[in-house]
């Protein structure tokens, strides 16, 4: 159990290494979507179709099939678009970034691409080890398939069936709908568990936001010595008010280290039929 805590520690260090290569200081009041070029959010302005199909690529198609199908869909699409649903732009996509050798095992890092059309992609770096290069890539698609990708195949593919959480919220006057799950919290001891949809109702709220799909991702490491450590992202780009923001969420108490992720997707009202 010490190790797979120690597992979710080099998991939140990568994925916050990877947000912190932008940075983002925009008063919270006045934040907005940044869709500058044609590869939208997406640091290097690399887009999915320049980049290569690697091994990684090959093993998670048959993970979000996998996945596609247990939130109920049937016409899945598995092609050279990437994985997703008949009659929905949405593909999901995985990369090899980097992996390293380590003396129990392998240390491996995928880059989760998913492309929202018209240029827009999600970006998002996992990382975690195994004991062997395929134990390590498990462990990386699983904290990606039971957190992130959820959300957005309630919120985008339509016909979807998860837990998924759908609440209304106006954000400038506009009609939105945030989509959230509770946190997936990793640690060698139990937890109580939490909800954070009033807290990141309250704080999208507030923000100034063009009328378009916004998500987010907050990341809460917490010792047992009750130090906290907080990372927000927004739209691909690491952001500092949402991180101040989320010292004032209602984490849970404990005496216990664990690592708490959350992800959420606002999508305009307009977008869902209503």
């Amino acid at each position: 159990m010490i190790r797979f805590f120690i597992v979710s520690i080099f998991l939140l260090i990568c994925l916050t290494s990877a947000c912190k290569k932008v940075n983002s200081t925009i008063p919270i009041g006045v934040l907005r979507a940044d869709r500058s070029g044609p590869t939208n959010y997406v640091e290097g302005g690399e887009s999915i179709s320049q980049k290569n199909s690697d091994k990684v690529t090959r093993f998670a198609r048959d993970y979000l099939v996998s996945l596609l199908k247990l939130c109920g869909h049937t016409k899945i699409i598995n092609d050279s678009s990437g994985v997703g649903v008949k009659n929905n732009q949405l593909r999901f996509w995985a990369f090899e970034n980097q992996t390293q050798t380590v003396d129990d095992g392998f240390k491996m890092t995928i880059e989760f691409r998913v492309s929202l059309g018209d240029g827009v992609e999600i970006q998002e770096f996992v990382s975690g080890q195994g004991y062997t290069e395929d134990e390590a890539t498990a462990f990386c698609l699983t904290s990606f398939g039971t957190s992130t990708f959820p959300v957005i195949a309630r919120a985008l593919i339509p016909g979807t069936t998860n837990e998924t959480q759908k609440t209304e919220i106006e954000v400038g006057g506009s009609r939105f709908f945030l989509f959230t799950q509770d946190p997936t919290l990793i640690s060698p001891y139990p937890v109580e568990s939490l909800s954070l949809e009033q807290d990141l109702a309250r704080v999208i709220s507030q923000m100034e936001l063009s009328s378009e799909i916004h998500w987010f991702k907050w990341i809460y490491a917490h010792s047992s010595n009750g130090d906290r450590e907080f990372f927000a992202v927004h739209n691909n780009r690491s952001s500092q008010d949402l991180r101040e923001q989320a010292t004032l969420f209602s984490w849970p108490e404990s005496k216990f280290e664990f690592v708490a992720k959350q992800f959420a997707i606002l999508v305009p009202a307009a977008e869902q039929g209503s």
